[in-house]
């Protein structure tokens, strides 16, 4: 809850009695009409919205947890179809951090050349699971071309896989 708190603050999301369309209108800022990022997100209201995994993702012998869920978009709109928030639980030893700022794209090789993105949906000790989406072209909003799933090595801060079959350990 603090962190949601912490979140409202920032301004990443609205407060619940102003997500609605009408207070959309109402506080209208220019960047809200220009990008996905200027766009005014709720938290789900639904808890089956909210995906959760567990396990000690950063070795150190006590639970992690990973939490994802795609916001609400406050507007009635539905530009932010394909953002997941993804926040992480990590424990320091002696207490818990809330990480929302693990930029995945960092972990890839710098030979390789992504032009997608990100979701994720489950870790294990070192390890980050989730699909990785990219846009062609000539793709509707509904069906990106590619959809891969993924692999980090947390630890190592790297990309170990993309693509068809792999072990999920």
């Amino acid at each position: 809850m603090e962190w949601q708190s912490q979140e409202i603050k920032a301004k990443h999301f609205s407060q619940k009695n102003l997500c609605n369309p009408d207070s959309f209108r109402i506080h209208i800022r220019i960047e809200n009409l220009d990008s996905i990022t200027g766009l005014i997100y709720d938290f789900p209201s639904d808890s089956t919205e909210y995906k959760f995994s567990f396990a000690d993702l950063n070795n150190d012998g006590k639970l992690d947890g990973l939490v994802v869920f795609t916001p609400d978009q406050c507007d009635g709109g539905n530009a932010a179809e394909w953002i997941q928030w993804q926040v992480f639980i990590l424990s320091d030893g002696e207490n818990y951090n809330v990480i929302d700022t693990l930029h995945l794209n960092t972990f890839t090789s710098k030979d390789i050349n992504y032009k997608g993105f990100y979701w994720l949906d489950s870790i294990s000790t070192n390890k980050i699971f989730g699909t990785y989406f990219e846009f062609k072209k000539d793709d509707g909003r509904c069906c990106p071309t590619i959809n891969r799933p993924v692999k980090f090595d947390f630890t190592k801060r790297e990309l170990i896989t993309i693509g068809d079959n792999f072990d999920r350990k």
